[in-house]
């Protein structure tokens, strides 16, 4: 080999070099801002999603095309954390499969958590289809959307409608809060067959707010 051939061998091989760890930046720096965004996404306070079901339901806030909600926890350990969290933002971004029922979930599902070694993410239903797994009963992981999500939904807005009612037929008391026995968050539970404790998580972890927070907030 000449001493040219060696130049351009060693130009050719500084080249390649260069281009990859270039590329390797690249990917490094936008993963670590995908994991940022997703890990934002995931401890968004969920006063934040409260707008999504302000007038009705909604589409959810948008992040960049590369950072999308429903890519939130393409890591496996941000996936088992929403896992342990039952977290509602990522039960339709993926499903978790347990190795030892061969059965998959949502990030919602009410069963009992298995060990971390014993699941394995799918990105959706028909992927953990292939790999054996089968749906499970309780959380529906088949269906698009999330059941539980759309019950804690149609919940809350029915709070709502009953916490602020017309008390005049003035549009000027369109909107005054029920007074008396009418704004008793124990009635209010008592008629849609809940406890108040449940009755204020779910409020809660949709809103941000507690129902009487809420209420304050509106009659402003």
């Amino acid at each position: 080999m000449t001493s040219l051939d060696t130049i351009s061998a060693d130009v050719i091989s500084r080249f390649i070099h260069d281009a990859l760890e270039s590329s390797f930046h690249e990917n490094a720096s936008l993963s670590n801002e995908c994991t940022l965004q997703q890990l934002n996404l995931t401890a968004t306070s969920s006063s934040t999603w409260s707008n999504i079901f302000e007038n009705g339901l909604g589409e959810a806030p948008q992040t960049s095309s590369s950072c999308s909600p429903q890519s939130i926890g393409q890591g496996e350990d941000i996936r088992w954390q929403a896992v342990l969290d039952k977290n509602p933002l990522a039960s339709d971004s993926f499903v978790y499969c347990v190795k030892t029922t061969k059965i998959y979930c949502r990030t919602t599902c009410a069963s009992r958590r298995p060990k971390r070694n014993n699941v394995v993410f799918a990105n959706n239903a028909k992927e953990a289809q292939q790999l054996g797994y089968r749906a499970c009963k309780r959380c529906n992981p088949d269906e698009k959307r999330d059941p539980f999500a759309v019950k804690r939904q149609k919940m809350v807005l029915e709070i709502q409608h009953k916490l602020i009612t017309p008390t005049s037929k003035s549009p000027l008391h369109k909107h005054r809060k029920r007074k008396g026995a009418e704004t008793n968050i124990k009635t209010i539970a008592s008629e849609m067959g809940v406890s108040v404790w449940h009755l204020h998580k779910v409020f809660k972890r949709e809103t941000g707010l507690s129902p009487e927070q809420w209420l304050s907030k509106e009659a402003k």
